[in-house]
C-alpha cells in the first residue's frame, strides 16, 4: 500500500498560480484548490486554466481557452470548452 500511495503522490503536480481568484460562470474559485494535476484526470477544467495561465489540458476533459483576451475576474462560457475524451 505504501508504494501505491507514493506512486500517487509522484504523478500529482502542482503548478504555479497566476491568480489567487478567478470567477468562472459567476462563481468564485479559489486558485489554492485549481493548480494541482492528478492521476485521475478530474484536475482538468477551465477554472484549472484560468488559475494556472494554460491554454489547454488534458484529464478526464480535453479543456482548452477559446478567448485568449478573457477576463479571469468575469470569465464566460464562450471564454473555455471542455470535451469529454472518448476512449
Amino acid at each position: 500500500m505504501f508504494i501505491l500511495s507514493l506512486f500517487i503522490l509522484i504523478l500529482d503536480e502542482v503548478l504555479p498560480k497566476v491568480h489567487d481568484v478567478i470567477t468562472f460562470k459567476g462563481r468564485n474559485y479559489d486558485c489554492d484548490d485549481f493548480h494541482t494535476t492528478n492521476n485521475f484526470g478530474t484536475w482538468c477544467g477551465c477554472p484549472f486554466l484560468a488559475c494556472t495561465g494554460g491554454q489547454d489540458c488534458y484529464g478526464t476533459y480535453h479543456c482548452f481557452i477559446k478567448n485568449k483576451n478573457y477576463d479571469f475576474r468575469d470569465m464566460k462560457d464562450e471564454d473555455c470548452d471542455c470535451d469529454h475524451h472518448r476512449k
